[in-house]
């Protein structure tokens, strides 16, 4: 949002995951998204937000105050993602609610909301794995205002069909890589589903039998028929198009046709009615196009037929070219009871990763679209957004005292099926308590031409013994690389590969098989900088340096060091080493493949042996997959702030809360639980260990509109005046404070 008041952000504090960590207090950490963060003057938003790598896109009232916010899940990690929807003048905001997300069921693969039994509470139907390929799960929203919650109404939905010879139930296969359309095809009240065959050239139609049977929403009876509707075949090749299919085995009294060819998985399709007839057309997106196919139906709401197609999709506009496997979404982003069209890729690891979610806003209708491009990176472009696997490490380039950012990244994958891998660099430019980063370089250090691998991740330290700090670089190919920086003490960091390929104390090129990840560290603390490497399988290596001050030498003394080995799929830990020096010693933290940081102490007393673990876990918000960390003192406090990065390409940003400073509230999750919420403006305020507290009501503008001092116990909070919005109730004592969203519904 350009030249956005920066006191929105200093407002948007919205503590919503404080939870203890056992046995060290003073790594308690909770999420934030008020850092400023700007882009060439452009404040960004959901900057600490996390990236978009295989989002899908639906709509949830979350408050059930008529208006829709918005659900995303992302394929890439199998990331679940929540925002509120607040308009303000002609500008949309999207406030991110992560508490309300420890309501939602763990998901996986592909997610979609929707109203089934039109209770006006959006339910969940998403990819189940009871069965090899994949089927389909319902969960039933039963909660409130503000506090959804989720009963598993059917782990694996099943069909009947009936054949000439035979009749049977099964399962409804939905293949993992595909997902399926849900809607009302017959009109008559009920969901049916439109899904891609186990051969993947042919649409499924399978009708509920809830208003026939039950007269009623409520059930899930699925019938086959149409083994394959719409009178077309998707070829097993590609997604070209075959009209007026005549079909050699079909359900008895079809309302279309079927024939056998090769196997073809991995479609997406969505049913739309395209030109206001009342029938449903369709948008199919496939594994092996980067266009949207429109198909419509010139049948009827009981027997479908494609008449005609078009394989550039929207036309009059830009249409959809993207790598790879476009999948669309027709979803009300911004208030206004109008569905936009979102399009997003649905192939993780070979589909564009940083701009990738293409809006098409909606001129026309509902039932009658008329759709227009607007942009290539909706919410992305106010992220950072660094493809896939983003990961920060810390290093002050300017030598101004402050510690600026520096983020990796596995790659960017491009439209044109192009990799490459780059780091940016985000400079600190906090004042005082407030923290702040700016992008100085989306191409730090120009490392593309040197030869380099992918996954380029960074390390700093001084290792000539010069004042300066250097730099040590790990590669997906498991090798790392030297960069001396000449520029000397105090001055900004200039570096020159010096050593491509380091080797060990032989002579052998040092490789520790994929997915390099240095930390730099004087581990026996003999005045040079050693090395721990993490690497694809999970484990840690450790390198101490034999050399001298001026000149490094590397000697493997463990390549299982600690015995470490992160878990993960197929021996795919993707261990990431961080060390901080604290007061008790060198404190080991390690990300993982499964998103998970895990804190190991003490280290020191035998760098051979194996660690204790003291906290599996110290990151109170899944951010998604491959996750790893950078701690700092940001602005003086003594406390940390942290770094999270994560596999669809972004950054979380974390505050230390220490315990130790709060009195009677330590053995507490959370200083207070605050309900209703939403609510019409009377809120609880219930305090789980009785102290004195402040609280104040602060406005999106940053505005203080309450303020009460010394509050003891619970409380009562009436608000019923103010004008329905979102504010924020921030409490505090001289010793910690906690800030959470307050949505008033009118």
């Amino acid at each position: 949002m350009k030249n956005i008041n920066t006191t929105i952000f200093k407002s948007i504090i919205i503590l919503l995951s404080l939870l203890p960590l056992a046995s060290f207090a003073q790594f308690n950490f909770y999420k934030s998204f008020s850092p400023l963060l700007l882009h060439e003057n452009d404040t960004l938003e959901l900057g600490w937000f996390g990236g978009f790598n295989n989002p899908q896109f639906s709509n949830i009232d979350i408050d059930l105050d008529g208006d829709n916010d918005l659900f995303v899940f992302d394929r890439s990690g199998d990331v679940s993602l929540l925002f509120k929807v607040e308009n303000t003048g002609d500008q949309v905001h999207y406030i991110p609610l992560t508490d309300i997300l420890n309501d939602f069921p763990d998901l996986s693969a592909w997610t979609l909301l929707l109203d089934y039994n039109l209770d006006g509470k959006a339910d969940i139907f998403t990819h189940s794995d009871s069965i090899a390929g994949g089927g389909i799960s319902v969960f039933k929203n039963i909660g409130t205002a503000g506090s959804p919650e989720f009963e598993l109404v059917d782990g694996l939905l099943e069909t009947h069909a009936e054949y000439e010879n035979a009749s049977f139930s099964i399962p409804l296969y939905v293949n993992l890589a595909d997902i399926p359309s849900f809607i009302d095809l017959d009109e008559d009240g009920d969901i049916d589903i439109l899904t891609f065959s186990i051969n993947g050239s042919e649409l499924e139609y399978h009708e509920n039998q809830s208003q026939e049977l039950f007269n009623d929403n409520e059930h899930f009876i699925y019938e086959l028929k149409n083994a394959c509707w719409g009178y077309f075949k998707e070829n097993s090749l590609n997604n070209s198009i075959s009209l007026f299919d005549t079909c050699n085995t079909n359900v008895i009294n079809p309302k279309s046709p079927i024939q056998k060819e090769g196997m073809h998985v991995g479609s997406t399709v969505l049913g739309i009615d395209l030109d206001g007839d009342d029938v449903k057309d369709l948008l199919v997106g496939d594994i092996s196009g980067s266009n949207i196919i429109s198909l419509h139906n010139g049948g009827t709401t009981q027997s479908g037929i494609i008449t005609s197609f078009e394989t550039e999709f929207p036309q009059n506009t830009v249409s959809i070219d993207m790598q790879i496997f476009p999948s669309p979404y027709y979803t009300d982003i911004n208030n206004d009871g109008l569905n936009e069209l979102i399009v997003a890729p649905n192939a993780p690891n070979t589909s564009n990763n940083f701009s990738s979610t293409w809006l098409y806003g909606n001129s026309g209708s509902n039932e009658s679209p008329i759709f227009n491009w607007e942009e290539f990176a909706f919410m992305q472009g106010e992220m950072i957004d660094r493809g896939s696997n983003a990961l920060p490490v810390i290093f002050d380039y300017n030598s101004d005292g402050k510690k600026d950012l520096v983020v990796a990244n596995k790659s960017f994958y491009t439209n044109s099926s192009e990799q490459f891998s780059s780091l940016a660099l985000y400079e600190n430019t906090s004042s005082g308590n407030e923290i702040s980063f700016e992008l100085i370089d989306n191409d730090y250090l120009n490392l593309d031409g040197l030869g380099l691998s992918l996954a380029l991740y960074p390390t700093f330290g001084d290792m000539d013994n010069d004042m300066d700090e250097d730099l040590i670089i790990g590669d997906l190919n498991g090798q790392i690389h030297y960069f001396e920086n000449t520029a000397g003490p105090g001055n900004v960091a200039n570096f020159s590969l010096a050593i491509p390929g380091i080797t060990d104390q032989n002579g052998d090129l040092i490789d520790i098989g994929q997915f390099a990840t240095p930390f730099m560290i004087d581990l026996n603390r003999d005045g040079k900088m050693d090395l721990l490497i993490g690497e694809r399988s999970g484990s840690i290596s450790y390198f101490e340096n034999t050399g001298t001050n001026e000149v490094f030498q590397f000697t493997l003394i463990d390549d299982t060091f600690g015995g470490i080995q992160m878990p993960g799929d197929l021996n795919e830990g993707f261990s990431v080493p961080f060390v901080i020096d604290s007061e008790a010693g060198y404190q080991l933290f390690v990300g993982s493949n499964n998103g998970e940081v895990v804190h190991f102490f003490p280290i020191e007393d035998d760098l051979t042996g194996d660690f204790e673990v003291i906290n599996e876990n110290i990151l109170p918000f899944y951010e998604g997959k491959r996750s790893g960390i950078a701690m700092a003192d940001l602005n003086g406090n003594d406390d940390l702030e942290m770094f999270v990065g994560n596999y669809r390409g972004g950054i979380g940003f974390y505050y230390q809360s220490n315990p130790d400073r709060i009195s009677k509230t330590e053995d507490s999750a959370f200083p207070f639980i605050l309900s209703p919420n939403p609510s019409n403006g009377h809120f609880y305020i219930k305090v789980e260990n009785e102290f004195i507290y402040n609280y104040q009501i602060i406005n999106t503008l940053g505005q203080v509109i309450l303020d009460k001092k010394q509050i003891y116990g619970n409380q009562s909070l009436s608000l019923e005046s103010l004008p329905g919005a979102v504010y924020y109730i921030r409490i505090y004592t001289d010793s910690f404070q906690s800030m959470e969203a307050l949505i008033i519904t009118k």
